[in-house]
């Protein structure tokens, strides 16, 4: 029984490199929705009239925002792995490279977001269709948050940055100091000075610089190597020229293109989820939102895995690369590892992620299996809503194993900076599974079409098996693709 665990959990070594990543990346990741759970008691308890037409558009305006942190995602996931492959090479000019050429980009395209704040607003606006007066508050809202681009895009670059450099600790730091400064201002700029969505936005604003500024902080006292060897780069004839051409800035270019493809299939996918849930009727579209604030929780908490896993296995990449490169074989030590790369190296990390993943999606499937009914009765008391939740929460016990297989297979491959088998496995799993799963509800649920008819309820169970069966391909695809490839 002893060496099972051992295998699958890891030595002591390996249990250290993964728990010391992912608990702080958990953390990390479920300060997030507090922030917006306080922004919408802010507006919802408010004293200015009209409170559903502030809230409608406090949900516009972030929505619309979203979009711009998830086409820019990149600038976190592909910065983590290209970076920890350079700290595992012990190459510290890559890692300072990696860091300023990411650093820029952000700050780039923050600045053209500003310049072009107004017509993306628009552009943004008329997509939304929205009621007019819910438009003018949120379209003042979005354009006040893009002042905040450059810090937040910055930040995005500098947290995956720090995550490749195995400093999960930093990123959770930067994360606390940004979301707890952003829910005091937003209470300042609301309940102080009487300010309605605007002051929600604005305390956002201020957030983002203030945790950036303390990132640099942090960057000066924990990578002062890095820091010295960016000015460097920079001071150096034809430095800062270097880092947009040549091979680095091609796998970088290319990668963020996969990357941005990937998210965009899969906003789209669980958009179109969430959408065709609503199509099927309000009760339902209730019942599934209460479902999904779990799968949030879940998401959440299996990602801080994920996250660790490319971090790893973006370490021990560089650390086997930089063995090849010196010509050395791959001698083991006593415990098994390679020499020179101690914890089992790169297949056994891999192996030791997969079963912490697996373990926490287990406990959350037996959880739901056991305490799903209970726990859908935390969030609401609609009759009609939990009659049709608890028909449904069933559905989180193979989501919560297979969703937490195919996320951690995301975070190998980002990690060992394969992200065109990522794009190529999410648009086939979209296009094999969910969208026929979609069309087929949009035409015959709950409506007659072809003289064939689906009850709306059988109609929203095939929506989630549609869902656990897109987690199933993209997982089983990813896993043979990765053990055919070592």
């Amino acid at each position: 029984m002893r060496n099972v665990v051992t295998h699958w959990l890891g030595s002591k070594v390996q249990r250290r490199e993964v728990l010391g990543l992912a608990f702080p990346n958990i953390l990390s990741g479920l300060t997030v929705p507090m922030v917006g759970a306080v922004d919408t008691a802010l507006l919802g308890h408010s004293d200015h009239g009209a409170r559903d037409v502030h809230l409608a558009a406090l949900a516009v305006g972030t929505a619309l925002f979203n979009v711009v942190y998830w086409t820019f995602g990149f600038l976190r996931m592909g910065t983590t792995g290209l970076t920890a492959q350079a700290f595992g090479a012990e190459d510290h000019r890559a890692e300072a490279q990696v860091l300023l050429r990411a650093l820029m980009i952000g700050l780039g395209v923050g600045v053209v977001l500003q310049v072009f704040s107004v017509p993306f607003t628009m552009a943004g606006l008329w997509i939304m269709q929205g009621e007019a007066d819910v438009e003018w508050l949120a379209g003042d809202y979005f354009q006040i948050r893009l002042w905040a681009a450059p810090a937040a895009l910055m930040s995005f670059a500098l947290q995956g940055w720090l995550l490749g450099m195995q400093n999960a600790r930093a990123v959770l730091l930067l994360s606390l100091v940004v979301n707890l400064c952003n829910v005091g201002l937003d209470l300042w700029f609301v309940r102080g000075m009487g300010m309605d969505v605007a002051g929600v936005a604005w305390g956002t604003v201020w957030a983002q610089y203030i945790g950036l500024a303390v990132g640099g902080v942090v960057l000066w006292v924990s990578h002062r190597r890095v820091v010295g060897g960016c000015f460097r780069v920079m001071l150096t004839a034809g430095g800062l020229r270097s880092l947009f051409e040549g091979e680095a800035f091609r796998r970088f270019g290319s990668l963020s293109v996969d990357i941005v493809l990937r998210t965009m299939v899969l906003v789209v996918t669980f958009a179109a989820f969430t959408s065709e849930c609503a199509r099927l009727g309000t009760v339902i579209a209730g019942a599934n939102q209460v479902l999904l604030q779990y799968v949030g929780i879940m998401v959440f908490a299996v990602d801080g895995v994920a996250f660790a896993a490319e971090a790893l296995v973006g370490k021990h990449k560089g650390m086997d690369d930089r063995q090849r490169a010196d010509g050395k074989r791959a001698v083991t030590t006593k415990d098994g590892s390679p020499q020179g790369n101690p914890g089992g190296g790169l297949q056994g990390m891999v192996r030791v992620l997969l079963g912490w993943s697996m373990l926490a999606g287990a406990i959350f499937a037996l959880g739901f299996a056991v305490a799903g009914r209970v726990l859908l009765r935390v969030i609401t008391d609609e009759p009609d809503v939990l009659a049709v939740a608890d028909s449904t929460v069933i559905w989180m016990v193979p989501f919560s194993l297979f969703g937490a297989w195919a996320f951690l297979w995301d975070g190998v491959y980002l990690g060992a900076t394969r992200v065109r088998a990522l794009r190529n496995v999410v648009l086939g799993s979209s296009a094999l599974v969910m969208a026929p799963v979609l069309l087929f509800s949009h035409f015959f649920g709950g409506r007659a079409f072809l003289g064939m008819h689906v009850d709306v309820m059988v109609a929203n169970h095939l929506l989630w098996l549609g869902l656990v069966l897109f987690m199933v391909l993209r997982g089983a695809v990813l896993h043979r693709g990765w053990v055919r490839g070592a």
